[in-house]
This record gives structure tokens, C-alpha cells and sequence, in this order.
């Protein structure tokens, strides 16, 4: 097993044939039922383990406290601006549902929200021209526009909705979008 730690030393991830640099070798004893990485991604919140003296150690009080932290998360969608908690840079995040009609193929992008500083999370989808499929934007709407890589992104302070696929020019868009400002 290996494993990340964020800053305060807890587990951040745990890994099982990990590569990457980021992560560390865990020779101590694994807790009885966790020897598998499916077992830590469906029931044990990693992130309340910390490595102690060479042995993963758990955190009851950590434990609780992330338990709060996502029974209280606000899951209210609202066409205003709502704090719906804090980004892993301190800054408050905001979620705002948006939805109108992407612009036509080639054409300007739609700015969803302007002042901001990340995206951070997203579920959008268009409707496609000629159907009642709704799609999420992906590569393929802006395929033959080298200068896109999706159709959502953050430039000059705003998020912008873009397509240059003829299948989604002109059609209705809908879903929320989270963010946070460059003013906080």
C-alpha cells in the first residue's frame, strides 16, 4: 500500500501499485478489512488516518468532524449565488444554476459568471439541435477549433459556455456551475 498525506499529515489518498512521485510506501500493519483499495474508496474515510511512528493511526475526532463537515454541505441549487463552502485555498466556494442558449457555431462564447478566480465543479448539458438528448460539453463540440480544448473554461475573470459544433450552435444549455472569486 502506498499513500499521499496532505498538509496537516493526514491521508489524503491511498494507493495500491502507485507510481507517481507523490506518493510514499506504507510497510506498517493495514487495518483488518482494508487490504484491498476498493475497501477504502466505498467505506473507511481515509482522510481521518494519519501515519504515526510508521503506523497508520485513526482519528476518531477527525473522523466525526469530516462526517459534519459533509452532512452540512448545502446541496440548494438556486439561479443566485450561493456560499456553499471552502476550497482547498481557503477561498469560499459559490454555486450558482444557470442555464440560456449557446451562441451560433464559431461564434462568441456565452459568459456564464463573471469575477471569478477557479472552476471547481461543474454539471452542464446542452441539448442537441434536432433531439431531445441533453449532452455534457466535451471535446467533441469544439473538435475543429484548435484554439478550445472543452467548451467550458475560465478566461479573463469569467466562465465561458463555447461550442463550435453545428449539432449544439444555437440550442438551450442548463446546470450549475462552482466557483470561486478572484474578490474573496
Amino acid at each position: 500500500m502506498r499513500y499521499e498525506l496532505d498538509g496537516n499529515g493526514y491521508v489524503n489518498k491511498v494507493f495500491f501499485g502507485c507510481h507517481s512521485g507523490t506518493c510514499t510506501e506504507y510497510t506498517g500493519d493495514v487495518p483488518t478489512g482494508y487490504e484491498s483499495l476498493e475497501k477504502w474508496s466505498e467505506e473507511a474515510n481515509i482522510r481521518a488516518y494519519k501515519i504515526v511512528d510508521g503506523q497508520l493511526v485513526y482519528d476518531s475526532a477527525k473522523d466525526t468532524e469530516l462526517q459534519n463537515l459533509y452532512k452540512n454541505q448545502s446541496y440548494t441549487y438556486s439561479t443566485i449565488e450561493q456560499k456553499i463552502g471552502t476550497w482547498v485555498d481557503g477561498k469560499p466556494i459559490y454555486r450558482k444554476y444557470v442555464s440560456g442558449t449557446t451562441f451560433a457555431s464559431g461564434g462568441a462564447a456565452v459568459v456564464l459568471v463573471s469575477n471569478v478566480s477557479d472552476l471547481v465543479n461543474h454539471s452542464i448539458v446542452i441539448q442537441r439541435k434536432d433531439s431531445t438528448q441533453w449532452h455534457p460539453p466535451t471535446s467533441s463540440m469544439v473538435s475543429n477549433d484548435s484554439a478550445h480544448a472543452c467548451p467550458l473554461f475560465v478566461s479573463d475573470g469569467s466562465i465561458h459556455l463555447y461550442v463550435y459544433n453545428g449539432n449544439f450552435a444555437n440550442q438551450p444549455f442548463k446546470g450549475y456551475i462552482e466557483y470561486t472569486k478572484t474578490t474573496d
